[in-house]
């Protein structure tokens, strides 16, 4: 039998109508134009099934922006679930694709979304809306829809239809087809985001009492995007003069001060960005800790197969990050060849073999972000960071007469209008909040509310102290695009909407690129709106800026100062310790004082009385003190721990106090260690950190876990313990378990678990100590024979160096100790 015959079409008869068809296909063309209606509704339920199921699909990738609301979308997973709905009815799959996706909305893989990484700290803010963001997704083929500029007329309409009385909106520009290997979220080169806001911000009010507010306005002049190079107007040669480019008029109309203090302005802007430095002996650390972080990604994303073992630390760490640079350009070579194919083994091994001296002798040096986010500490390696660019991309004027407000072109010359300042950041990848903190920061240091030295302070890694800094309001924020240039090399195409022809094919046409600059301009239209819904006050001053000051700015510029002082005070003495101006005998109480807490009451004026509640406690505790069966501080906990001082008998610890490893060496040293999956830098070997310690006793969730070896160690001490708790806190459930700490001052941190029967811990200090301060989340507590209670697995939490003896009592319930009350476990 011939071949050609085996694959003749073999009649098939319908089982609902009981008519004969040609083929098994015209049998499904008749169920369809039918609507099964020869089949009994189960039947043809299952029909469907097997229909779309075997449905032929093409991977895209779908250009798209959004404008948010509180009700319908609220941040880019509820606009791009709007929009796989919209897709879903389009195609008659919406019944199918609805339960998949209510199910689990994080397998939504967009450019700005964390399904990749699967943690809160990449999670988009709340609020922010999209000029544009790429959702990958799988649609079927589809023959009856012509050309994507019909198939985009039917989804916006789709869209709209869905969106109808909402203040939400959502616009789709355009859909190209992809490799199944692209993948939305993790293969972005960079992502930007913008924040627009009226040029009130830099006015520091308090202080310019006969400022002219006009005046401040028509120094700035009215920029499009790409309608001028903004860059022109912040050079200066050494003469002070402005660029006398001939295309740029505008910028010669505008006086010295003007120019010196728009200059001044790119300076602040670039002290908060990464920069290329010269390669240093810890940046191997850095490199090797953003490498491994990286390969636990990929191996959660590849669940257990093996890393590709032929790849290298250096060709892992180009590839994730393509930060080793040489004379200014990125050396990324050493993985093009693994990238591309075709050919370029040779080159990329080359290339590769080439590094030594020339190709690494500078890198782009990330920095720790963690005083940018309310969800992290500076030990977690997604905190180090790159943030390539912040610059100032367009200056515009709204006439508020028209709603929503009409933009007004610069040739319209009305500079006495309040001018808004768009200015735009470019990184690999922004943390939650990160953006709205480094907006406000700016505006801190532009408005000269705090000194310079802040931007030093709240990026030094060895720094143990938080100093969270002030979020401009999240409505000002909202995504720029994100970047595909590797996937644009490879499949040689526009990935980006932009007036760019080196490609042919892409999101370079006209429409595309007009419709998106049509929308961003709607996108700043309405962020405008927002900062002017409270109006004006009598002296012009928006309202809406007026209270974020107010609330946000001037407190935390309060906390900053004295915050910076400490700093400078800790630097100091750092230093001296550094160049060995300590000698080795000195005392643990003056080795604190030394690390810059010159500010710490004398130990000498602390009261020794004891409230009568507290006696028997810190009785039973100097005794275990005394005994030498204080037991070992878990490794666990040692993570957190500070080891100031010494683990020999003076209590100085030099070896800690002269450490020069970075922190990304330290959590190097920590997986080493402790094997731990984690990334932290504070890990010690047991007896380092002075008399310091720490250990449990009650109960321990699991029934794989042991019990605490102090519950046999010190029964007394634990009955006491727990009957404290009763005693400080009648009302409150008794807990399960309590961490007990002998001189123990920690790093920020949350504890690790999640609390159960209880939201929060209970801690109270004892003992007689200078200083030892809680603080939570930037906020200081005395908790000597006082009582505190915090969400101590939300709130971060640390404390403030001290001097003499102190413990402290944590009691707490851990998830797994539900209904565990540690009283009944007392003898």
């Amino acid at each position: 039998m011939s071949s050609k015959a085996d694959k003749s079409p073999v009649p098939c008869k319908c089982q609902g109508c009981d008519i004969q068809f040609p083929s098994r296909n015209a049998v499904f063309t008749h169920l369809v134009q039918t609507n099964g209606a020869c089949l009994d509704p189960e039947e043809y339920i299952n029909f469907r099934k097997y229909v779309l199921a075997n449905r032929k699909r093409q991977k895209v990738m779908i250009l798209y922006g959004y404008i948010p609301d509180k009700a319908d979308i609220c941040n880019g997973d509820d606009a791009a679930l709007i929009l796989l709905k919209t897709l879903a009815g389009m195609y008659d799959e919406e019944d199918e694709m609805t339960e998949q996706q209510q199910s689990d909305s994080l397998r939504i893989n967009r450019s700005y979304g964390r399904s990749g990484r699967s943690s809160a700290l990449l999670e988009q803010d709340e609020g922010t809306g999209a000029i544009t963001e790429v959702l990958a997704t799988r649609l079927p083929v589809e023959s009856n829809i012509e050309s994507v500029k019909d198939w985009l007329k039917q989804v916006n309409e789709r869209v709209s239809t869905s969106l109808k009385g909402s203040s939400s909106q959502l616009r789709v520009f355009g859909k190209i087809d992809v490799p199944s290997a692209f993948n939305a979220e993790v293969d972005v080169g960079h992502r930007r985001i913008e924040c627009l806001f009226p040029v009130d911000l830099l006015v520091n009010f308090d202080e310019a009492q006969s400022f002219n507010l006009i005046e401040f306005f028509e120094r700035f002049p009215s920029l499009f995007d790409g309608a001028l190079r903004i860059d022109q107007i912040y050079s200066r040669s050494d003469k002070h003069e402005t660029n006398a480019d001939a295309s740029t008029a505008q910028s010669n109309a505008l006086d010295q001060d003007t120019v010196t203090y728009l200059h001044g302005l790119k300076k602040t802007m670039q002290s908060l960005t990464t920069h290329i430095v010269e390669r240093k002996k810890e940046h191997v650390a850095n490199k090797t800790e953003k490498s491994l972080g990286g390969k636990r990604i990929r191996e959660k994303q590849n669940g257990n197969r093996k890393p590709n073992t032929k790849l290298s630390a250096h060709d892992t760490f180009a590839s994730d990050a393509g930060e080793v640079v040489a004379n200014g350009t990125s050396d990324t070579a050493t993985v093009t060849g693994k990238i591309r194919g075709n050919g370029r083994d040779k080159e990329r091994s080359k290339n590769k073999n080439k590094t030594t001296d020339e190709s690494s002798k500078f890198l782009l040096e990330r920095k720790r972000y963690h005083n940018f986010t309310p969800l992290a500490m500076a030990h977690e390696y997604l905190c180090l960071r790159r943030l390539d660019r912040f610059y100032h991309r367009a200056t515009l004027r709204f006439d508020t007469t028209q709603h929503p407000p009409r933009v007004i072109t610069p040739e319209e010359n009305k500079r006495n209008i309040r001018p808004f300042l768009v200015l735009s950041l470019t990184a690999d990848v922004f943390l939650h909040g990160q953006a709205p903190r480094v907006f406000g920061l700016f505006v801190a240091l532009a408005r000269g509310l705090i000194d310079k030295d802040i931007v030093e302070c709240v990026f030094d890694e060895h720094y143990p102290h938080l100093v969270p800094t002030p979020p401009l309001p999240v409505f000002a924020m909202y995504a720029g695009e994100a970047a595909y240039t590797k996937w644009e090399g490879k499949m040689q195409t526009v990935l980006s909407p932009r007036r760019q022809n080196i490609f042919d094919k892409g999101w370079n046409d006209s429409d595309t690129v007009n419709a998106v600059e049509e929308w961003t301009m709607k996108l700043r239209q309405h962020t405008a709106t927002l900062w002017y819904q409270n109006g004006v006050d009598a002296g012009g001053r928006l309202v809406a800026e007026k209270k974020w000051t107010g609330d946000v700015l001037m407190p935390w510029v309060e906390r900053a100062r004295k915050q910076l002082e400490h700093y400078r005070d800790w630097k100091s003495a750092r230093a001296a310790v550094s160049n060995d101006e300590l000698v080795v005998d000195t005392t643990a109480s003056e080795a604190i004082l030394s690390l810059g807490m010159t500010d710490l009451p004398p130990l000498a004026g602390v009261s020794p009385e004891v409230p009568a509640m507290f006696e028997r406690v810190l009785h039973l505790l100097r005794q275990a003190d005394a005994s030498g069966l204080w037991p070992s501080t878990s490794a666990k906990r040692q993570l957190v721990m500070v080891s100031t001082l010494a683990g020999d008998s003076n209590g100085t610890d030099s070896s800690a106090l002269h450490s020069k490893m970075s922190l990304s060496e330290q959590c190097i040293r920590v997986k080493n260690t402790v094997r731990r999956e984690e990334s932290s830098a504070y890990v010690y070997d047991e007896g380092q950190g002075g008399a310091s310690g720490s250990f449990s006793v009650g109960a321990m969730p699991g029934d794989s876990c042991s019990q605490p070896k102090g519950n046999t160690l010190f029964p007394e001490l634990m009955k006491a313990a727990f009957e404290l708790e009763i005693a400080l806190c009648p009302d409150r459930e008794p807990s399960s378990t309590i961490a007990i700490n002998r001189n123990a001052q920690f790093r920020p941190h949350t504890d690790s678990g999640a609390g159960a029967g209880q939201s929060t811990s209970l801690i109270a200090g004892l003992g007689c100590y200078s200083g030892g301060e809680l603080v939570v989340e930037g906020e200081q507590h005395d908790i000597r024979y006082k009582t505190l209670e915090f969400n101590g697995w939300k709130q971060r939490h640390w404390t403030m160096p001290f001097a003499g003896e102190r413990f402290s009592l944590v009691w707490f319930t851990p998830k797994g100790c539900e209904g565990v009350h540690g009283i009944d476990l007392c003898a």
